[in-house]
């Protein structure tokens, strides 16, 4: 007897995918021109059914493993998704009216959106770098999904994101690790991420990515990035020697002229985007295996180099197991902080001022002023309290033991910053942490810990079913 599965929600799940079969249907009824929806509410009807469907779906797999694929860089660059594409090439299909959907929240006339669907389909053409291009129409081939959406895909995404990124100074679950130079490492600093965001369609399309160069290096990893299927930049990404993660910052300090400029630069594929950039950094700068005794550059070093590049504001969290640095990052420079023992991030400067200038906003932001930086502020304040009181309880526990030198020290390793040494959580406690409510909220699409010692990502969870209205 087959056992009756259902839904975090209790709907049948074979019910679920009946309504898939259906709506596909329709889909393909509607693209082929075989009927024309002479009623746009109608239209607007099937829209909403669709993302319903798509986040019953997206329910079903939040206790499920993120799927891990290989794209091994020494193929041709049409061809290294297409297994990807093949097992996600129905999902992916499925979506493609969120482009439309999204346009409705904006621009209710429907003549106006049409002129704007019909507008991306001819300038959203291309992204700037040519081995993304490439790979981008090989996913549009064998997906069957519109180059225009994958373009739109890889150069907005960036623009929505709601994120804690940082590391902590870590005792791993499984202490002792050998680096490639042979030593043996302990504690170290481990970086944790959450990403937050409101389309939770795209839940579904959630993959970890495993890069290898068969013809240089065999099967051995070059990195390793966290990312949804479609989108060939990098948000989230581990090697060894360097993790990264970005942040969205919806503020900047450079002119709203130019940095609308830029962005429609980017959007024609004129210019990098940011996920564009970090993947260069993540992947051409990766370690051979025929260079461990070259110099590497410091994470200090790479930082500069980051924040002198120019693209969008954001927030990039980096580390390398020794040192965490955060880029406050504008159009054309970036603030740089650095700490050897813990920082935190959220979306908001750290000197941002109480009463915000509406103009120094990019418009991105689905909350309002205040309320954003409520939030932003309370996930921040929330993490650096943990941090503080393992800290101030470690120092009390070696006070009672008599290891504590005087009272100074429970007081500065309050602060994050203080220079005195820092007492390492165990793995299983960051893990902890980052899985708190306030840290992984209902918009968490997923939350993982990466090593950048190894070059490993640690753990990985997918965020709350999102809630179906």
């Amino acid at each position: 007897m087959t056992a009756n599965r259902t839904t975090p929600h209790g709907l049948n799940l074979e019910n679920v995918l009946d309504m898939y079969c259906r709506m596909t249907l329709v889909n393909f009824v509607i693209a082929a021109g075989i009927w024309r929806d002479p009623q746009p509410e109608l239209r607007v009807d099937l829209l909403a059914l669709e993302r319903q469907l798509v986040l019953t779906m997206a329910t079903t797999l939040v206790n499920d493993a993120v799927p891990a694929y290989t794209i091994d860089l020494s193929q041709p660059a049409e061809s290294r998704y297409l297994q990807v594409s093949q097992d996600f090439g129905p999902r992916m299909r499925a979506l493609t009216g969120l482009f439309e959907e999204i346009l409705i929240a904006f621009l209710p006339n429907a003549l106006l959106r049409q002129l704007v669907i019909r507008a991306a389909k001819v300038s959203l053409r291309r992204v700037y770098d040519e081995e993304e291009q490439k790979e981008l129409k090989g996913i549009s081939e064998s997906t069957g999904v519109e180059l225009y959406l994958l373009v739109a895909l890889n150069n907005f995404l960036d623009c929505f994101l709601g994120c804690t990124s940082g590391a902590a100074l870590t005792r791993p679950s499984a202490p002792r690790h050998r680096t490639t130079d042979g030593s043996v490492s302990e504690a170290r600093l481990m970086h944790f991420r959450t990403l937050d965001w409101g389309m939770d369609e795209l839940r579904d399309l959630l993959v970890t990515l495993e890069f290898i160069d068969s013809k240089k290096s065999g099967k051995r990893v070059l990195a390793r990035s966290v990312t949804y299927v479609g989108f060939v930049g990098t948000l989230t990404a581990v090697r060894e020697g360097l993790s990264l993660s970005l942040n969205f910052r919806p503020n900047h300090v450079c002119t709203t002229r130019s940095l609308r400029w830029h962005q429609f630069l980017v959007l024609l594929g004129r210019r990098r985007s940011i996920g564009s950039t970090l993947r260069a950094h993540v992947l051409h700068r990766a370690p051979r295996s025929d260079s461990t005794n070259a110099i590497k550059p410091s994470l200090t070093d790479q930082a500069h180099r980051l924040s002198l590049v120019k693209t969008s504001p954001c927030y990039l969290i980096l580390c390398d197991g020794v040192e965490v640095t955060i880029i406050e990052k504008d159009l054309k420079y970036g603030k740089v902080r650095t700490s050897d023992n813990y920082m935190v991030h959220t979306n908001h400067d750290v000197d941002h001022p109480i009463t915000p200038n509406p103009s120094e906003y990019t418009g991105s932001s689905m909350l309002g002023h205040e309320e954003w930086l409520e939030e932003s502020t309370h996930r921040k304040a929330e993490f650096e309290d943990k941090w503080k009181r393992y800290q101030q309880s470690d120092q009390v526990q070696a006070e009672a033991n008599g290891a504590g030198n005087s009272n100074t020290a429970i007081s500065a390793s309050l602060d994050a910053t203080a220079k005195v040494p820092a007492t390492p959580v165990l793995e299983s406690t960051l893990r902890r942490w980052v899985q708190s409510k306030t840290t992984m909220a209902e918009c968490t699409h997923f939350a993982c810990l990466m090593d950048p010692v190894m070059g490993q990502i640690r753990w990985i969870q997918r965020g709350p079913a999102p809630t179906l209205e």
